[in-house]
């Protein structure tokens, strides 16, 4: 299938070789055509244009030598100069003799960032385009129509980025297309090299060929010096332009793309492995899926759950469009297996130029398949741990422009993620003689909001400074109050936490048998990095101190029926019947008392609506922590009467038993146990019939074995009924009456208690 994207991303050398301005000559006019040709097909693309601009001059209204031009300055990329031949031709070319033409127009429109105006100029293209491929290049026509549409909403990065061309000793007029770095201060990069425009004189021809370079910073780590040849005896075969260098993580292998020069003409790109100690590469090897009938390009190493793996681009069969990602795994012994295609990222454009960063199981890679702001953009998506890749996204501006982008890569030294490279000819590259954005050039690019912040966290002792081994530290977000991160450590005091930029932390440390000491906060917020760092431009970490005091009694407090912790508890230390101290803890469950050593003391435990617990410490036991369980209430019944009877009834002896079995369970509990009677009869005699009614039940728990000194009589008369004694009428109410002849039990060691009435027998 032809491939109409001719760009220096998709085709492995499309960027022309910067040849000399051709001697004039008087030749026929076919014999000009032949030679302007033969120049394009030899990626002599200025000397080609010239040509071309002669075969014009001699036929202006024909519209293959129109088009000649004006796809010769689309592939030199002066895309003002494009547009306007392009726009010429279409007003020439009324039958759509060159189809692609409204193409390459609207795309000038597109990379020169008028995208308003592209628009419809793809819609025009949509509707008269009747040459090859016809639903492809439609699909096409709408994925840049879609891209165009979004990058007019696109007004500002996502994030903040600093990007910055690499200095002349890099970037020169020629072209850079690819940069590996190693940290910071180092990068191995391809360009085609040269300090002068070479000139071409009859036959006389000389060949330029992509090299591998390596450059290093100056001791002030601001300016690039020793650019030289990188492995040059290895890699700088005659007759080969070699390009795309990269390295695994453990930087023992490299791979790298190598195109042949047949005649004038590049053969099909293939990929190569070898071995590097650092210094040299051993003998390349071609990878085993290369083949003479497609191209392989644009390396990447990789880590996919624990495997090696070779990322790359490739037109090979079983793609969906002209270059798909695809992946190999790699063996021991590097060589690869059989590749497998991206489906997740591929389209029917063209992917390339991957790069996996398994620190945050990344994929970047450029496409023009994708809807995009420029001819190609950077894109990214993310694996997940069941190994789906999510949604593509475009990168958005400041990583891409109108123009094109491509080979993003970040250093994979450490943790430092937040700096990298990418290739570009947007403004501010070196340029070249036709245009601005003729030449692709390296960039630098900071991503501050990116840049890791680590906070190192040690716990010691408040009062020795010593270490305290085995604390939990917890890091929590002082805005929500979420705990986002905690770590114990059993082995050292010393806690490494990974944190976002731009929050407030709070910082908690605990242990059991200790108390908190010093409180700690962490500021990741712009200002306070700034003013800890100087500046935001790498990884950031720095240390903070927490202390942690050594407790006394420590005590935590429990429903007893459900053992989830109980708050809302007071606790009260006796020693002896002294209370040394008494703490109400609202929020938690957990308290600490300071104490004197050799003594023995009693721990109480009190909550509204529960029964108390109790437990004896002794001076040896205070550092452990003492467990106290609160139980909810029982549930004593009421005790009802005959009429004018004191005596326990049969049904009335049950209640009184099950009342008698949870004192016995509960020792500490006291019970007041309260008489009243209907109001039959003169208040004085109800008052004396109330008190029997109450002696009556408490002789009978007596008798079952609870203290006397337990059980607290009070007798009420006829006093607060719990029913009425007659009917609105003024009837009588002999239900009512039955209700208020009765006997309650009320706990009033503990401030608990619950009624109920007891069923008639």
């Amino acid at each position: 299938m032809k491939n109409y994207f001719l760009s220096a991303l998709l085709v492995l050398l499309a960027m022309p070789f910067v040849w000399g301005q051709p001697v004039g000559n008087n030749q026929p006019t076919e014999k000009l055509e032949e030679i302007a040709s033969s120049n394009l097909e030899r990626y002599d693309t200025w000397n080609a244009l010239d040509y071309f601009k002669q075969v014009r001059e001699r036929k202006p209204n024909d519209v293959k030598a129109n088009y000649d031009v004006a796809y010769t300055y689309f592939l030199l990329r002066d895309y003002t100069s494009a547009e306007k031949e392009f726009q010429q031709l279409i007003e020439l070319d009324k039958e759509n003799f060159m189809p692609m033409a409204g193409w390459y127009y609207a795309q000038s429109l597109k990379l020169a960032g008028k995208y308003s105006d592209c628009i419809p100029a793809f819609e025009s293209f949509k509707s008269k385009y009747n040459g090859e491929d016809v639903d492809r290049m439609k699909t096409l026509a709408d994925v840049e129509i879609a891209g165009a549409k979004w990058a007019q909403t696109m007004t500002s990065p996502k994030e903040e980025l600093i990007i910055k061309p690499l200095d002349k000793t890099i970037n020169s007029p020629l072209m850079e297309n690819y940069a590996y770095p190693i940290g910071r201060n180092k990068i191995v990069f391809s360009a085609l090299r040269g300090d002068s425009i070479i000139v071409l004189e009859d036959a006389e021809e000389e060949a330029k060929f992509t090299r591998i370079f390596v450059a290093e910073k100056a001791e002030d780590g601001e300016k690039w010096e020793k650019v030289e040849p990188f492995s040059a005896s290895t890699l700088a075969a005659e007759g080969f332009h070699v390009v795309n260098p990269t390295f695994n993580k453990d930087m023992n292998r490299f791979f790298f793309a190598k195109a042949q020069l047949v005649g004038n003409l590049l053969q099909n790109s293939k990929i190569y492995g070898a071995g590097y100690d650092g210094t040299n590469v051993t003998e390349p090897t071609a990878l085993d899926f290369n083949d003479g009938e497609y191209s392989c390009k644009n390396p990447a190493v990789g880590m996919l759950d624990g495997q090696e793996v070779l990322f790359f681009a490739s037109n090979m069969p079983g793609g969906k469009g002209g270059f798909d990602i695809w992946y190999a795994e790699i063996n021991a012994d590097g060589t690869t297996r059989t590749p497998l295609n991206l489906e997740a990222v591929n389209t029917v454009g063209d992917e390339s130029h991957p790069f996996f960063d398994e620190r945050d199981n990344r994929l970047y890679f450029a496409s023009n398949g994708h809807p995009g702001m420029g001819g190609i953009d950077l894109f990214q998506t993310e694996r997940n741990e069941a190994g789906n890749w999510s949604a593509v996204e475009n990168m958005g501006p400041g990583f891409n422009t109108s123009v094109d982008e491509f080979g993003f890569i970040v250093t994979r030294e450490g943790r430092d993620d937040c700096f990298g490279y990418l290739i570009s000819n947007r403004e501010g590259s070196s340029g070249a003689v036709q245009s601005q954005t003729s030449t692709d050039d390296i960039f630098s690019i900071l991503m501050p909001e990116r840049c890791d912040v680590d906070l190192i966290v040690k716990v010691t002792d408040d009062k020795t400074g010593e270490e305290v081994v085995g604390a939990t530290v917890k890091i929590v977000d002082k805005e929500t109050g979420e705990v986002v991160a905690e770590q114990t450590n059993t082995e050292n005091n010393k806690f490494v936490f990974p944190l976002e930029q731009g929050k407030e932390y709070e910082v908690v440390a605990s242990k059991e048998g200790w108390e908190a000491g010093s409180s700690t906060s962490a500021d990741t917020r712009r200002p306070a990095l700034e003013n800890r760092f100087g500046s935001v431009s790498g990884p950031m970490e720095w240390e903070e101190t927490t202390t942690l005091k050594e407790a006394g009694l420590m005590v935590q407090t429990f429903d007893r029926n459900s053992k989830a912790p109980l708050n809302g508890v007071t606790v009260m230390v006796y020693d002896g019947d002294k209370l040394v101290e008494e703490k109400t803890m609202t929020d938690g469950n957990q308290f600490s008392f300071i104490l004197d050593n050799n003594k023995e003391y009693k721990i109480k435990a009190r909550l509204e609506g529960y029964i108390g617990d109790f437990k004896t410490v002794k001076a040896t036991e205070a550092k452990e922590m003492h467990k106290l369980y609160l139980a909810p209430p029982p549930l004593f019944v009421n005790v009802l009467f005959d009429f004018n009877k004191s005596n326990i009834r049969t049904g009335a002896a049950d209640t009184l038993d099950r009342i008698a079995e949870v004192m016995t369970d509960y020792p500490e509990m006291v019970v007041e146990v309260r008489g009243f009677t209907d109001a039959v009869g003169s208040d004085s005699y109800n008052d004396r019939l109330s008190k029997r009614r109450s002696k009556a039940a408490i002789d009978y728990l007596v008798e079952k074995g609870i203290a006397a000194e337990r059980l607290i009589s009070k007798g009420f008369g006829e006093a607060e009924p719990v029913a009425p004694n007659e009917n609105e009428d003024g009837s009588d109410n002999p239900e009512g009456r039955q209700l208020n002849r009765r006997v309650e039990f009320k706990i009033i060691e503990g401030n608990v208690g619950a009624v109920e009435t007891e069923k008639k027998n």
